[in-house]
């Protein structure tokens, strides 16, 4: 995609504010004006002249004009002409303007870099391509204050994040000056999403060794990795790790972090799998990163109803590669064939082949499809590729997902057209758009482990019969008080301190029945024990004291030695040591045995 154009979808798809406009005005306006005065001056100054009897050389009228600029010639006496009257007052007012533009331009870093000392619990991001231009735009309308880092000056999306409100710098992120200039120390949030792996994991080396002596809520630090499976063990050894108080480093692909979105909203079953006594068919129409992602998170939201009924995911990949893609992703992913009935259609999708859909048929010419992921990279193809399936389809039951890059241009066609009628089965998943949410893209590993940690919670406080009226964290995670949300994201970053204490370890999923590992009772005490005294560590770091259950007031009467409590409350805790399975599993992680041996129920 040319810049040209990448540009032309950012402005559209972001609702670029009306300065990003005026500021391409600006200086064509300010040219304009300048020629204006000039000629209105030349014109004056003739007629001027002209009335005393005393007419100049046009070179004189050119140089007298000129001297307007900087207020040298329109001190004039007797009848001044309405032309010579506009000229001198516009050209000082153009020039003046174009001086007070050029010195901002000068001290604008400079400025810059002192609005950043006032900053406090902001959100640092590191590089502004596509991924950080959107997260800047989409942080900025949630009223969050942001600073960018770039290290190309001529980047277009510059002028760009800073109409949106965004304070850039101009530099390299993996500079230890220039993260401290950036307020680092002082901020919630770093996000490295340059476009290289190596840059952004250099980013946050930086940071960690720049926060080293913070107190309070630790930096939380969100690196984009490119490669999926190097993204699974950077996490893994993250959250394996020893927990540091002061920098939580996660890390995130927009592949992955996409289609467990995109499954969340579009899930495998369809519609019509209820109809199928063989199950639910799902067709991945192109299997590069996401449709190879798609398909590994489909497998892990099927695993609980394999489970339940023994019945397999079927999935029919279909790609010109696509059998060769389908054995690596076999090999890769070894659990995956427990869980899914993989076949492959090795095809080229403008071949007659495609157009003729059989893949979307059984032996019988009976339609046996309950959902069509279009996962092509180039929007164009996804949109034909997506009306060819609809069309050979013939029926507006079976839905059809569209991965595409922006929810502008086709994906907008597409969505108006999708509203109701012939293509009301269409539906477009904008990946980039939806992935920087910033709900939605800070939301890593340990975000992900925090979430399902509070789901849980919720669950069974509601089935005690408490409510939100009696205890306030009963609430949906997007509503739950910041205070609640960030016990729980401390809770999820001490997961790999506990499982060390007892012999394991944290690995990628690779096991489709790892949900179902089991602690020895003796382990699930001592877990719980270390759960306790971290939680009355944390709820002490944030000015909580022993007294009646009172959160406003932050008092609890359970800030006391395990010994103290009554076993009712003890069983919050075991109960949370035998769920880590399940919340591990969530983030496409699982327990293991220092030593690799895997142990289940």
């Amino acid at each position: 995609m040319s810049g040209a154009k990448t540009d032309r979808s950012e402005a559209h798809g972001g609702g670029i504010p009306a300065a990003h406009f005026l500021r391409r005005l600006e200086w064509p306006l300010v040219a304009t004006l300048a020629l204006v005065a000039g000629a209105l001056g030349v014109a004056g100054f003739h007629e001027f002249f002209a009335a005393a009897g005393e007419p100049r050389s046009a070179w004189d009228l050119a140089y007298l004009t000129l001297q307007l600029f900087t207020l040298e010639s329109g001190s004039v006496s007797g009848s001044v002409p309405w032309e010579l009257q506009i000229a001198r007052l516009l050209a000082p007012a153009v020039a003046g303007y174009a001086a007070v533009k050029a010195l901002a331009i000068v001290f604008r870093e400079q400025f810059e870099r002192f609005r950043v000392r006032l900053l406090r619990h902001h959100i640092v991001i590191c590089g502004l391509g596509r991924k950080g231009l959107l997260l800047a735009k989409s942080l900025r309308r949630r009223g969050d204050r942001v600073v960018v880092i770039e290290p190309d000056s001529e980047n277009h999306r510059i002028e760009t994040a800073r109409d949106y409100g965004a304070i850039v710098l101009l530099g390299d992120a993996r500079d230890p000056q220039l993260l401290r200039k950036a307020g680092v120390n002082r901020a919630s949030n770093l996000v490295a999403v340059g476009g290289d792996d190596g840059l952004n994991a250099e980013v946050a080396v930086q940071a960690r060794k720049l926060v080293q002596d913070r107190r309070g809520t630790p930096l939380s630090c969100l690196v984009h990795i490119v490669d999926p499976e190097l993204c699974s063990l950077l996490q893994t050894q993250e959250v394996g790790r020893k927990n540091d108080k002061a920098f939580r480093l996660d890390f995130f692909n927009v592949f992955e972090s996409g289609a467990r979105t995109l499954l969340a909203e579009y899930p495998v079953g369809g519609e019509s799998s209820d109809q199928n006594a063989a199950g639910p068919h799902v067709i991945v129409l192109g299997l590069g990163r996401f449709g190879e992602a798609l398909t590994v998170q489909a497998a892990r939201d099927w695993s609980a109803e394999h489970e339940r009924t023994g019945q397999r995911l079927r999935v029919t990949i279909v790609d010109q590669r696509a059998e060769a893609l389908s054995e690596s992703l076999r090999r890769r992913y070894p659990w995956i064939t427990q869980l899914c009935e993989i076949s492959a259609q090795e095809m080229l999708f403008e071949s007659p082949e495609f157009h003729q859909a059989r893949f979307l048929f059984d032996s019988e010419g009976r339609l046996d499809v309950s959902m069509v992921y279009v996962c092509m990279d180039d929007d164009s193809q996804a949109v034909s590729t997506a009306l060819t399936a609809h069309r050979q389809a013939k029926s507006g039951s079976v839905p059809i997902i569209v991965r595409m890059v922006h929810g502008t241009g086709l994906a907008s066609l597409l969505e108006e057209d999708a509203s109701g009628g012939e293509f009301e089965s269409l539906h477009a998943f904008a990946l980039l758009d939806r992935m920087c949410n910033p709900d939605l893209l800070l939301a890593g590993v340990y975000e992900i482990i925090a979430r399902a940690m509070h789901e849980e919670y919720v669950r069974r406080q509601r089935a005690r019969g408490e409510d939100r009226d009696t205890n306030p964290a009963l609430v949906p995670w997007e509503e739950l008080a910041e205070t609640f949300k960030e016990s729980n994201r401390d809770q999820a970053a001490h997961i790999g301190v506990k499982l060390g204490a007892v012999g394991c370890d944290i690995a990628p999923l690779t096991d489709w029945d790892a949900e179902n590992f089991e602690f020895s009772p003796d382990e699930v005490e001592r877990l719980s024990i270390m759960e306790h005294e971290r939680w009355m560590n944390e709820r002490r770091r944030d000015g909580w004291r022993q007294g009646p259950k009172d959160p406003e007031r932050k008092t609890s009467p359970y800030l006391i030695p395990w010994s103290e409590l009554g076993q009712e409350i003890r069983e919050y805790d075991r109960v949370f040591i035998r769920g880590l399975p399940r919340f591990l599993a969530r983030a496409g992680l699982q327990i293991v045995r220092v030593g690799g041996q895997t142990e289940h129920c």
